[in-house]
């Protein structure tokens, strides 16, 4: 069930994602304002994260997933209205909500985790994240779709695209409200004996639980790391190549086949990660991801703006890199806390990434803009050095 509602909130995200930056320009009047809406997404996911890491921790996985695909399917509702009503600020509150189905989707991923088997949440993770391909090859159709929508029923075409995103955040919230059932994680609390799962705390306490529980695990801690770098120098880097493929007078459909070809490499070879880790390991999987990543950003950081081909080819490997460290680094951080602590553990781990993403949205396009896309490669090569040498040492410490 979680795959099939992860089907729906991946369609809803990439709609909205789709026309949010044109929606927002359209209403202000200024594309200096798509900057302050990704940034206010941004600080939203974070909240948003905990927020949801808490009803998780006090009321199961069900009513987490559930409040997060509810409130952004409220959220697509106020962008209708915004749209219609042609206010920006209404817009931006729309939006914000919105941006919760991201973190619910990167949540469901630890709802099949929790029924894994013991070191193999892996595989389950993987499959989550390459469902999300359905999202990102449906969602600009059904964009398309959205605005014949809108223009049929008397609205702007923009309101009919948010239609159809809502409509994809309830559907999701509806399938697991109704048929994510038993619970997982409460059922994974009930397979523990009772001896091991420490009396029940207030927010503050269990967070404090989740923390002491990373700091307490080596891989625990290289797992949050690496998830985090991962996706901070992945959102910096996709972000702005289109802006650097501008510079070279890139077409929109060139652009478009670049960051095609990044989409294919984060989501459609997560299985393939998943069967590796549980092969080989999570460590070793993620520490090649780490290369993987060094050489995007060496190929790309290189590539001049109208060389399309290595362009294409760096963000494939942006994205295969992204794929590694996102999926195992997950999978590794639930294999290496108990279950009382996991929901804390996890819901730290997705506050720390999103705010690496609120900080590359704010500081990456600085850089680009007064050193260039080449300099912006190096300083996220040199984020990603700390979790390659975390990783080698994990590996020579396992050796030895």
């Amino acid at each position: 069930m979680v795959v099939v509602s992860q089907v729906f909130g991946s369609i809803g995200a990439a709609v909205g994602y789709t026309v949010s930056t044109v929606v927002a320009t359209d209403l202000a009047g200024s594309t200096a304002v798509v900057g302050f809406t990704l940034t206010a997404s941004s600080l939203c996911t974070i909240a948003a994260t905990a927020l949801i890491a808490r009803i998780t921790d006090a009321r199961g996985r069900r009513a987490g997933l559930v409040f997060g695909y509810l409130a952004a399917a409220v959220g697509a509702a106020v962008c209708v209205a915004g749209i219609t009503m042609k206010s920006f600020p209404v817009f931006v509150i729309g939006g914000v909500l919105v941006s919760l189905a991201s973190v619910t989707n990167f949540q469901s991923r630890f709802a099949v985790a929790d029924l894994a088997g013991e070191n193999d949440s892996s595989r389950g993770i993987s499959i989550v994240v390459w469902v999300t391909t359905i999202g990102g090859i449906a969602g600009p159709n059904a964009s398309a779709l959205g605005m014949v929508l809108g223009t049929g029923i008397s609205l702007p075409a923009w309101a009919g695209v948010y239609l159809i995103a809502g409509a994809g955040f309830a559907l999701a919230a509806v399938v697991l409200a109704c048929l994510l059932r038993p619970d997982p994680l409460l059922l994974k609390r009930r397979s523990t004996p009772a001896e091991e799962q420490p009396a029940k705390a207030g927010a503050l306490t269990r967070f404090r639980a989740g923390a002491a529980a990373i700091r307490g695990s080596g891989t625990a801690t290289f797992a949050v790391v690496a998830t985090a770098v991962g996706h901070t120098v992945m959102v910096s880097v996709m972000t702005w190549t289109p802006v650097h493929m501008t510079h070279g007078e890139s077409a929109i459909g060139v652009i478009g086949l670049v960051l095609s070809a990044h989409f294919a490499g984060m989501f459609a070879f997560s299985p393939v990660f998943g069967w590796l880790a549980s092969r080989i390991g999570p460590i070793p999987v993620i520490t090649a991801s780490t290369v993987v990543m060094l050489a995007a950003l060496v190929v790309g950081g290189t590539a001049p703006a109208h060389e399309h081909v290595r362009l294409g080819v760096a963000l494939f490997l942006l994205g295969l890199g992204w794929c590694g460290m996102f999926v195992t680094g997950s999978a590794l951080l639930t294999d290496s806390v108990e279950v009382d602590a996991r929901p804390a553990a996890q819901g730290l781990s997705d506050v720390v990434m999103w705010t690496g993403s609120a900080i590359a949205a704010a500081g990456a396009g600085t850089v680009h803009e007064w050193y260039g896309f080449g300099w912006l490669n190096v300083l996220c090569g040199v984020l990603v050095l700390p979790a390659l040498v975390l990783g080698v040492r994990h590996l020579v410490a396992g050796r030895s």
